[in-house]
């Protein structure tokens, strides 16, 4: 604590300092099952730790004026760590300003909220008039005029100490927008992963199919985040029960959220294009029919699944991205079938890529696999391997 010079005896605590203390207080005194504990529960459970003083003489936090604030993570300083409070006790006491509203207070500063009054207008100036004692919060920073106290500044304590829909929307508002904001920037950094790679002319099927149902989602939740259409509660409670559709802000953005990483994902993983060298670079082998469950089968029956499968390996170093085909001819040499799907492989492990055929008619058909770089540019990357299949009654 300092006393601030040219005052009256002012004591100033220090936020900053006073967190640096609590995590090493924290790491000295925790057990390590206490250790493994906490961290379990923090998956599931958040714990704020709210650290009041009380003095005999003024007080304030960080900066005169302020009774008490948020503080960030020293680790990562996007998430909340804790709230500081510190008072005298003629305010506490004698004007009646009492720790739950500064608690309370801090508390929603921790979990995301502002002042209603934050912000400007061009033409209004700042927000005072506008929201400063009518938004029934306890943000504001002191009660409605309407309960008899309050304006012009003449505290008179907290009368509301419960968090309503004002809050509840902002805090909505709030998740909408970040995760909006983390999904396109998922998105940015695929797109750059994808050009830097060289696969920008020829995206791979299972990276460019994600891209509209990701657009859709955030359009989706635009649409509802502007008609302020919030938070669904029931889809939290009731995870068996996920609305479908899906018909809130919140929903829309938090799925786009998910399959963009999904997306960055993916493009990480891609390996940098190679020059294919024709034929030379993809070796076929085993092909060989199967059933859903992916064991052999000896025989084919019409309107049953079939996998047509084979082991894929890549003979260049790297991983490369390629299309396995399988298309199916009848005896008058008519193509009856024909399907693609992306798939990659590494240079010291292969994989085994499916696909599935459901023959419709008996009779003897030639299997053709084909493994191009892509279907827009079809280079084959292999020699054609052929099967014979018999389809039974």
């Amino acid at each position: 604590f300092k006393d601030i010079e040219g005052t009256d005896g002012i004591i100033l605590v220090r936020s900053s300092d006073l967190i640096i203390e609590l995590n090493k207080w924290v790491a000295s005194n925790l057990s390590s099952e206490q250790a493994a504990m906490a961290e379990e529960e923090a998956e599931e459970t958040m714990f704020i730790p709210v650290i009041i003083f009380v003095f005999d003489k003024a007080a304030y936090v960080d900066r005169e004026g302020s009774l008490g604030t948020a503080v960030p993570d020293p680790a990562d300083n996007t998430i909340p760590c804790c709230a500081v409070v510190a008072i005298d006790k003629h305010s506490l006491f004698d004007i009646g300003v009492g720790l739950s509203f500064v608690t309370i207070h801090e508390m929603g500063h921790v979990l995301g909220l502002r002042h209603p009054h934050d912000g400007s207008n061009p033409t209004q100036g700042e927000f005072f008039n506008w929201f400063f004692d009518w938004s029934y919060t306890p943000m504001t920073y002191s009660s409605p005029s309407s309960f008899g106290c309050g304006l012009g500044f003449v505290g008179c304590g907290m009368v509301i100490t419960e968090f309503g829909q004002f809050n509840y929307d902002a805090l909505d508002r709030g998740m909408v927008l970040y995760l909006l904001n983390q999904a396109q920037s998922n998105i940015r950094d695929s797109m750059l992963q994808i050009e830097e790679k060289g696969y920008e002319k020829n995206i791979p099927t299972f990276i460019s199919t994600k891209m509209p149902s990701i657009d859709t989602d955030m359009e989706k939740a635009k649409e509802h985040f502007a008609k302020m259409t919030y938070f669904n509660h029931t889809t939290f409670k009731d995870l068996s029960s996920i609305m479908d559709p899906m018909d809130d802000a919140f929903d829309f953005a938090l799925r786009a959220a998910s399959n963009s990483e999904a997306l960055l994902e993916a493009s990480n993983n891609l390996s940098i294009k190679t020059e294919f060298d024709g034929v030379n670079t993809i070796s076929i082998s085993r092909p060989r029919l199967v059933d859903e469950l992916g064991s052999n089968v000896g025989s084919v029956e019409v309107s049953k699944p079939i996998g047509i499968t084979s082991q894929v390996l890549n003979k260049i170093e790297g991983t490369v991205v390629f299309t396995y085909i399988v298309q199916v001819k009848d005896n008058d040499g008519a193509t009856v079938f024909l399907e693609w799907v992306d798939d990659l492989s590494t240079s010291d492990e292969g994989v085994e890529s499916s696909i599935f055929w459901t023959p419709d008619t008996t009779g003897a058909y030639q299997v053709e696999i084909l493994v191009w770089e892509n279907v827009l540019n079809p280079l084959p990357l292999a020699p054609i391997k052929s099967i014979r299949v018999v389809v039974n009654g």
